[in-house]
């Protein structure tokens, strides 16, 4: 049985009158600020704000896995901010951090970081117990332009890396990059509805390698499209609908097409949600 503790730190500034409000209540107060589509940014209703929060956690006992180690320590960050530049402009930060370090974890191999991943090695029969180390990197940027009238565009930039390291012999090593861009726009008809679409290529990199082992590449890109919808009820019959549909196209491949590693092969899918 684990026994688990969580010390949380959580530190809220506040740049205009919404100091004494509940982030979640903000977000919760106009569906576009809080969409993919950048362009819905400029339905801001206030000047801005900004979250910073910090977290430390700490978990222990005689369960252990490939995943979760006797001893975890965690610990991470993570600031947001919405920010009106001028009555037409809007700009999105955010930026997240987290660390985590595992005592006595099985194993000598790791999982896959992303749910792309196809690797999902599990040697945990071997009884090796290692440290491991994983950090997590993430930062998005946002800007919402109110062209003309009611019609706004937008555009916004992601990116992530992260690491894995599990400190045996060999020094498996798992780590993954990734960028994702995205244009947007946004026309608001009427008071009750209101359309926006959004174009996106997302590209990422992921490789499992050691001190015996040649890096193993898995390089993803995706092109998506999506589409947003607002359809908002009167004062006689208030009621609020927000919809969203998405399709993503994705192709890649895993390994490399040489004798440096044993595996290649090209992959190719699709989704809609």
């Amino acid at each position: 049985m684990r026994k688990s503790v969580l010390i949380s730190l959580l530190l809220l500034l506040a740049t205009t009158a919404m100091a004494q409000r509940d982030w979640q209540l903000f977000e919760e107060k106009e569906n576009w600020v809080t969409t993919d589509n950048a362009a819905g940014l400029v339905a801001l209703p206030d000047s801005g704000i900004t979250k910073i929060d910090v977290a430390y956690g700490h978990s222990k006992g005689d369960f252990r896995t490939t995943d979760i180690g006797s001893h975890v320590n965690e610990w991470g960050t993570e600031g947001k901010t919405y920010q009106r530049l001028s009555p037409s402009v809007v700009l999105y930060g955010e930026a997240k951090y987290a660390s985590a370090r595992h005592s006595s974890s099985l194993g000598t191999l790791l999982n896959g970081l992303e749910v792309l991943q196809p690797i999902d090695a599990d040697d945990s029969d071997d009884g090796i117990e290692a440290h491991k180390n994983q950090s997590d990197l993430e930062m998005i940027g946002k800007v919402g332009w109110n062209v003309y009238k009611q019609f706004s565009v937008g555009a916004s930039v992601n990116a992530m890396r992260g690491v894995t390291k599990k400190y045996t012999a060999d020094e498996p090593r798992n780590t993954y990059g990734g960028i994702e861009t995205m244009v947007s726009m946004r026309q608001r008809f009427t008071d009750c509805f209101s359309l926006g679409s959004s174009f996106l290529y997302y590209g990422n990199t992921e490789k499992l390698g050691s001190r015996s082992m040649t890096d193993t590449p898995m390089t993803n890109n995706s092109f998506g499209i999506a589409t947003q919808g607002e359809i908002k009820g009167g004062q006689v019959i208030p009621f609020e609908f927000f919809f969203t549909f998405n399709y993503m196209r994705r192709n890649g491949h895993y390994g490399q097409d040489s004798q440096s590693t044993a595996y290649y092969a090209d992959f190719s899918g699709n989704s809609r949600k």
